[in-house]
């Protein structure tokens, strides 16, 4: 809902808010609203990032020797336990 502000002509402007109120920024998915109290919400961006740096560390540990896919799987595993 916005917040109607009037002007100095007397006419309201409408779609404004008032000085120093401002709305929660959340994602499309509405990340904010799934997130813990207290804890920042992670986006898909960030969460995909966070699973793609952990991939390719647990990929580095083991030289590489096993399928991509592989790694993927058990970096998704370990972020969404991280992120609980």
């Amino acid at each position: 809902m916005s917040a109607r502000v009037a002007t100095r002509t007397g006419k309201r402007k409408v779609g404004s808010q008032t000085p120093g109120a401002q709305r929660p920024k959340t994602g499309e998915a509405g990340e904010q609203a799934l997130a813990a109290p207290g804890m920042p919400a992670v986006g898909p961006e960030e969460r995909f990032r966070m699973i793609q740096h952990a991939a390719y560390y647990l990929a580095e540990k083991d030289g590489f020797r096993s399928p991509p896919d592989s790694y993927w799987a058990a970096a998704e595993k370990e972020i969404e336990e991280r992120l609980k």
